[in-house]
């Protein structure tokens, strides 16, 4: 037999090696298609811009974040934004949410000292000194206790080993519950000299319709605390018996409290059934429309008659509420709980809800029974919001625009955390505090490039998705090729 095996291989060989070459071909075009190389962005690709210089000469600049900025970055992922030089090159850059995480309060047990003396007793005619053991107070070189003749004045707080204090959170054993006392603090470094901290201050714990409320926490106006703090009350208040007192610390508390920001809105009747979270109604459900993707960090009720207590579940959406689409997806935020009381000449006001800064436009609030408000209309809402601080590095020459406000620009992300995570507390806070001087917006490309393009024919789609069939139908032939060859080679053979 003239026709050897290795002439029969020849043929599907050489057939292997064109399908490989044309489908490693086809592979080089697919990945020029799919990794396109991203459009060189210019300032007029945004609708609006503001343009700002440094203060200093620092590689590592920041930028306060407005609220016109919030409002037209537009883009779903909201990353819509660039930084510019002069030249029009793009900046590296990246964005920090600057705000009080719970996790980074310091808290502390503090120690204090209860003041024992005489009804009405003058307390600044008192000589206050503790024991070299700093186990007990020492009124007038006596031991400070409870006698058949004495009664509880007060307390000297030892705060000399803390700094950054924000607050205090007090809780006693009595008395237990109806009760509206008003706190007076003072503070001194030697027990001698006093000046005043809070005065009138309230600590309540009240029964209403079976709600415990009151106020447990008094926030100090400020952060220069002395070695003692003295707390006192009225002689027509009913005494106090602390069983802890705890000090909450954080060293950005004042820088953040500068920059919190805030605007009053209205609530609207929210009256589409059909969107309604579950075990809501629309009988006392209403939307707050924030307009615009705000950092937002506590609401509050504002505009309301005296005497009110609000209870309701709290959604949150994270897109503008559209009355043309259906089935949108409102996302549990917790229970919001607000009054604001009489109670005979006393008055008790709960603070506002905060959270950590979260970027939802829509907000509903389900109250816990249907709402009638009269001629006056619902409560407006006070919203709180902390802006981000824009950080980049100032490569090129001043001054610098920030672009934004186009919904077909994709988001990009420059890591940064080699230079931002190297910052100490005090670096940080300098930051805060340098912002650049911004100048009043302006239109770059105009308010059409908030609109979303037209999308045109998907033409690169188009051409990834033959490249993909024709690779496979160029497989599946070559397969069928070498099978059967391959079985006619096995009948020569035989």
């Amino acid at each position: 037999m003239n026709f050897s095996i290795k002439t029969m291989m020849q043929k599907p060989t050489l057939a292997f090696l064109r399908m490989s070459v044309f489908i490693l071909s086809l592979c080089l075009v697919y990945d020029v298609l799919a990794n396109e190389p991203s459009e060189v962005l210019v300032k007029s690709d945004f609708a609006y811009g503001v343009e700002f210089s440094p203060n200093n000469k620092q590689a590592l600049q920041t930028l306060t974040l407005s609220e016109h900025f919030y409002q037209n970055t537009v883009s779903p992922s909201g990353g819509d934004f660039r930084v510019f030089d002069a030249g029009g090159q793009e900046m590296p850059f990246t964005t920090k949410t600057a705000h009080i995480n719970v996790k980074d309060v310091k808290k502390n047990d503090l120690v204090f000292y209860p003041v024992y003396g005489e009804n009405k007793t003058d307390l600044n005619a008192l000589s206050f000194s503790l024991k070299k053991d700093n186990i007990s107070l020492l009124i007038n070189d006596q031991k400070s206790e409870q006698t058949s003749d004495t009664s509880l004045l007060g307390y000297i707080i030892d705060t000399h080993e803390l700094e950054n204090v924000v607050a205090l959170s007090f809780d006693w054993a009595k008395p237990d519950v109806g009760f509206i006392n008003n706190i007076t603090i003072e503070q001194s470094d030697d027990l001698i000299s006093w000046s005043s901290v809070l005065n009138k201050a309230s600590l309540s714990r009240l029964n209403h319709l079976g709600n415990i409320i009151g106020n447990n926490r008094l926030i100090l106006p400020s952060r220069d605390t002395a070695r003692y703090l003295r707390m006192t009350w009225g002689a027509d208040t009913k005494e106090f018996l602390l069983t802890s007192i705890v000090s909450e610390s954080h060293f950005l508390f004042d820088a953040l409290s500068n920059q919190q920001k805030s605007v009053v809105l209205t609530l609207d009747k929210f009256d589409s059934s059909a969107d309604l979270p579950l075990n809501t109604s629309s009988d006392n459900s209403y939307l707050l429309s924030i307009g615009g993707k705000l950092p937002v960090t506590g609401l509050e009720f504002v505009g309301v008659t005296d005497n009110y207590f609000f209870r309701a579940d709290l959604f949150a959406l994270p897109s503008d509420y559209d009355t043309g689409k259906k089935n949108q997806f409102w996302k549990k935020r917790g229970d919001i709980n607000q009054y604001h009381l009489h109670i005979g000449q006393q008055q008790v006001k709960s603070d506002a809800t905060i959270f950590d800064p979260i970027k939802y436009p829509a907000w509903l609030f389900s109250f816990n029974e249907p709402r009638s408000f009269g001629a006056s209309g619902p409560p407006s809402v006070k919203v709180s919001w902390l802006p981000e601080k824009l950080l980049f590095i100032a490569k090129g020459e001043a001054p610098y625009t920030l672009a934004y406000g186009n919904p077909g620009v994709k988001q990009v992300r420059h890591d940064l955390s080699s230079i931002v995570n190297q910052l100490n507390s005090k670096e940080w806070v300098n930051i805060l505090s340098q912002a650049a001087d911004l100048s009043a917006p302006v239109s770059l490309g105009g308010k059409a490039k908030l609109q979303a393009a037209k999308p045109g024919f998907p033409w690169k789609t188009v051409c990834l998705w033959l490249v993909l069939v024709l690779g496979v139908a160029v497989l599946a032939r070559m397969t069928w090729v070498l099978f059967k060859q391959g079985k006619m080679t096995s009948e020569n053979i035989e």
